[in-house]
Parts: structure tokens; C-alpha cells; sequence
């Protein structure tokens, strides 16, 4: 405060309209900095969240589950995803669980309905509905495409 009376209210010749607009630039620096924070603390959580739904991709979680576990209250959560990712969830956990059923699509033999199960989808017609939706392949045709016939898997896949 002393700056702002040494640099402003002291003079006489300053006017109304020089006020306001040091106001506005300090207001605007001060909000940008917050934004700045605001997005890197956002950036943390999600990925915090990523790793957790990787981690667990294979369980029925939730938003509130993963809240929860995280020590976030699921709005928080909800919005930081949201304004990283455009996506909400739910859309983020089908976008990891289609990743690691492409993988195992591609490189093992496992039948479609063993891979639906072990990624985490509740029922086959929910895991075609994603998969055709996030690839734009049903999963058989991704797996004539795409199948290498290799066996071997990865410990974790990370989405970004």
C-alpha cells in the first residue's frame, strides 16, 4: 500500500482515469498469476486421477470412489478433468479402458469377452459401444486389423 501512495495519491496532477487503469493492470496481474496456479494445481490432481484409474482401470470405481481415495470432494475432481481433458469421468476411465483393450486386442489371443471383462466394462454391449465409439472399430475389426500375435503384456499403460 505504501507503493500505491507514494506512486499515485502524493501527486496531485494524477487523474481519475490513471488511477483506474494501474487498478486494472494490477488486477489483471494478480488474476492472471492465480490462473497460472489454478492450472498447474488442476494438472496435479488429474494426474493423480490418471494414475489411480490406471492403477484400478480393471474395477468398478466411481467419480465419488476415486474422490474419496484421492482425499478430493468429487465436484473438484469432476471440474479439473473437465477442464484438462474436455472429457468427463466417466469418459476418461472408457478412454483408458479402450486403450488397454486395443492393446490386448493386438497382441494376445484372449477372446473379446475375456478382454471386455478384464478392463473393467460391466457388459459387452458397453464395451462395444465405447470401443466403436473411441476407435471408430468394432473390436473385431480392430483385432484383424491390428493383431500382431504377441503374447506378452505390459505391468501398466499410461493415458495422456
Amino acid at each position: 500500500m505504501a507503493v500505491f501512495n507514494d506512486k499515485i495519491l502524493d501527486k496531485e496532477d494524477i487523474k481519475l482515469y490513471n488511477i483506474k487503469g494501474f487498478l486494472y493492470l494490477a488486477l489483471s496481474d494478480y488474476l492472471e498469476q492465480n490462473e497460472l496456479k489454478d492450472s498447474i494445481s488442476a494438472t496435479n490432481v488429474v494426474s493423480k486421477v490418471i494414475v489411480y484409474m490406471n492403477e484400478h482401470y480393471a474395477e468398478s470405481i466411481t467419480l465419488s470412489s476415486a474422490a474419496d481415495t484421492l482425499g478430493y470432494s468429487a465436484n473438484y475432481l469432476s471440474h479439473c478433468i473437465k477442464k484438462l481433458y474436455g472429457l468427463n469421468f466417466c469418459q476418461t476411465l472408457a478412454h483408458i479402458r479402450v486403450e488397454r483393450a486395443r492393446y490386448l486386442l493386438a497382441e494376445t489371443t484372449k477372446s473379446i469377452t475375456e478382454i471386455c471383462y478384464e478392463c473393467g466394462f460391466g457388459s459387452e454391449r458397453s464395451f462395444m459401444r465405447h470401443f466403436k465409439e473411441i476407435i471408430n472399430f468394432s473390436p473385431a475389426e480392430y483385432r484383424k486389423k491390428y493383431f500382431t500375435g504377441k503374447t506378452e503384456l505390459p505391468k501398466t499403460i499410461y493415458w495422456d
